[in-house]
């Protein structure tokens, strides 16, 4: 090899160990910055989660965040830290005083929980958008409401369950309970929610329940991935989400039919509007506020 050569390549050879060490100290500097003077730094937790929240986001992915945080709690007590901005407080007074003051933002993760680019009570970060939200919808949950929804509910959940039970009773048949129970859950709030139950007491099956549950997955997909990259990384829970919002924007146009005739949640939202302003939801505002229900 020629002198020229040989220096050419000890040139470049330098200019690379050049670059790996300013991006070495680009990602170190910043680490060794939280160790310092991260507010969260004292906060008991394993000694990674300054740096990273990996192994949280990792145990969200496999279906198992309250069984990776009860082991957490086990070990560092009821305020964990579990990444560098995150800390996880298992306390229900210090929970009260956080969900009761307005001074506690949400984090980011909720607003994935929002359907169709619009937010529910749920979704909504800014205190002041939530507490508007909140005087909307409230009236909807009040006892006077809830009694008029009373025969709905006797018609969609307790009656079919109680047929259903007398069913099995007369063919002595072994009863799984839990899933019942969830059948009726799932058919009283969707007749309040949809303006018609989904009947599975008495059918066993409907498309709905698994088209949210696969939104539901994709909504925790979108923390990690984004939206865009969740939904090409998971074509049929997208699909799930796009059969979701048909279905939820056909039922808002036939209950504008029959806001009239019948009282259940989905018509008191249409019916709702703000106390000072008079405004009511968008389309898009009710149907959000229903799939936070369901």
């Amino acid at each position: 090899m020629n002198g020229s050569r040989a220096l050419e390549r000890i040139r470049a050879w330098t200019l690379k160990e050049a670059d790996y060490t300013v991006v070495i100290h680009a990602w170190l500097h910043p680490q060794l910055a939280t160790i310092w003077f991260s507010p969260l730094r004292k906060v008991p937790g394993p000694w990674y989660t300054l740096f990273t929240i990996w192994f949280y986001k990792r145990a969200h992915i496999r279906g198992r965040p309250i069984q990776y945080v009860q082991a957490m709690r086990e070990r560092y007590g009821t305020v964990i830290r579990l990444g560098p901005k995150v800390v996880c407080v298992i306390d229900r007074d210090v929970l009260r005083t956080v969900l009761q003051s307005s001074d506690f933002r949400k984090g980011r993760v909720y607003t994935q929980f929002g359907f169709n680019g619009h937010d529910s009570v749920f979704s909504m970060r800014d205190p002041l958008l939530h507490r508007q939200r909140a005087r909307i919808i409230a009236p909807l949950y009040s006892s006077s409401s809830l009694r008029q929804m009373e025969p709905l509910i006797l018609e969609a959940g307790i009656r079919p369950l109680v047929r259903r039970l007398d069913g099995h009773a007369a063919a002595d048949d072994v009863v799984d309970m839990k899933k019942l129970f969830a059948y009726m859950a799932y058919d009283v709030i969707s007749e309040l929610c949809y303006g018609k139950s989904f009947q599975l007491l008495q059918q066993d099956n409907h498309p709905m329940p698994k088209h949210m549950s696969n939104t539901m997955v994709l909504a925790v997909r979108k923390q990690f991935f984004g939206a865009p990259l969740a939904r090409l990384l998971a074509p049929s829970l997208s699909k799930s989400e796009r059969l979701l919002s048909d279905y939820t924007e056909a039922a808002i146009e036939e209950a504008k039919g029959r806001l009239r005739e019948r009282r259940d949640l989905l018509c008191m939202l249409l019916e709702a509007q703000d106390p000072d302003t008079g405004e009511h939801l968008s389309n898009g505002a009710v149907a959000s506020e229903m799939t936070t229900n369901m």
